[in-house]
């Protein structure tokens, strides 16, 4: 049997295979759109996810962090950069669970400030959290673009994540 550490990593690889396909073939017009101000965009929203994950696998500060993207952006936001980003959000939690113990995910972990949260509650906000910006992301898309449909995928990844055998009773993540 799987060690829960693996199980998790495979649900995010079902996750982040999901998460990819809102950006498949998506043009620079439809990446960088917002209804308002005040709203992300699905570039904006794929890099907040892959953003706060490198921010929570990481130690150490890999950038600084800014509002909204987590990471330092320009504008127009390229799909490039996008998907380069979430390469190495992926790279990040690949080697945060490669390293871990089923032990080490009730382990309180510290991140930049003071405060400790288990590693197995921070994996699974980050998978819950990229599945809540995934459907929105898909949802722009299929108003933005009358050809693109769903296709099941977010369903592909929420089974994923309900699958994994792990809970916890954790309080709330800092920056979620």
């Amino acid at each position: 049997m799987d060690s829960v550490c693996e199980q998790i990593l495979r649900a995010f690889g079902v996750v982040r295979a999901s998460f990819r396909v809102p950006l498949e073939g998506i043009s620079a017009e439809h990446l960088n759109y917002t209804p308002s101000e005040r709203k992300m965009s699905i570039g904006q929203m794929a890099l907040h996810c892959a953003g706060a994950e490198r921010y929570f696998m990481n130690r150490r500060p890999v950038f600084e962090r800014t509002e909204r993207t987590y990471v330092p952006t320009e504008y127009p936001i390229g799909r490039a950069f996008v998907l380069e980003q979430i390469d190495l959000a992926e790279e990040d939690i690949k080697t945060v669970l490669g390293a871990a113990s089923d032990d080490d995910l009730e382990r309180p972990r510290r991140f930049y400030g003071d405060r400790e949260v288990k590693l197995g509650y921070i994996l699974m906000r980050l998978m819950t959290h990229e599945l809540y910006h995934m459907g929105q992301m898909a949802y722009m898309r299929s108003w933005l673009d009358d050809d693109w449909h769903f296709d099941g995928f977010w369903g592909k990844a929420a089974s994923a994540i309900i699958a994994v055998p792990y809970a916890t009773a954790e309080g709330t993540a800092p920056g979620f």
